[in-house]
């Protein structure tokens, strides 16, 4: 038995990139140590919701996953989740909303500007790093749905594209024959 013992558990860093928002400093700096204690090293903190959107726009960097507060001064976390969303590159990033919010009318207007799922506060370890490891799983089944519909995609080209060399070897025959009987029948 290890109850009322700290047990250290060896964990595979992940190569997952995340983004968090959140105004409160000790909440930001718990969710940066939940994410680094579970194995996602490849994580950026910022305090602002304006320096989220200056970041999110810089072609150099790129996310995959987003962490907001839902309560920010300035823009909250649902309206940066919306301005997100008009980003191409994150129209379908998972987006998850941190809130101490119990209302459900913040979670469901958070959902409705494209949040994927959503985090209490308190902060919990567990509740963070499972629900970030949902979104890792909807990265990856999106990735592969992606990279399915790119292979189908090229299989087609390089079907019609072998029918049309094919096509084109068969006509240039038949032209050359014709020209070689015009050629003969001149002479």
């Amino acid at each position: 038995k290890t109850l009322g013992k700290a047990v250290r558990v060896q964990v595979k860093e992940k190569n997952m990139k995340i983004l968090a928002v959140d105004d409160d400093a000790v909440a930001l700096e718990l969710l940066g140590a939940c994410l680094s204690q579970g194995g996602y090293q490849n994580h950026e903190l910022t305090a602002s919701p304006l320096d989220a959107l200056r970041i999110l726009r810089d072609k150099a960097r790129d996310f995959d996953c987003i962490l907001l507060d839902i309560s920010m001064p300035k823009k909250d976390g649902i309206e940066l989740c919306a301005d997100i969303r008009k980003l191409d590159r994150y129209r379908h990033t998972p987006i998850l909303m941190i809130t101490k919010h119990a209302e459900q009318e913040k979670v469901e207007l958070a959902f409705a500007k494209g949040a994927t799922d959503y985090i209490t506060k308190p902060i919990d370890p567990f509740e963070v790093t499972t629900r970030i490891r949902l979104a890792e799983r909807l990265v990856r089944e999106r990735q592969a749905a992606v990279d399915s519909y790119v292979a189908l995609q090229n299989a087609a080209l390089d079907s019609s594209l072998s029918a049309t060399i094919k096509q084109t070897k068969t006509s240039g025959q038949t032209l050359d024959r014709k020209s070689t009987r015009l050629n003969s029948s001149h002479l």
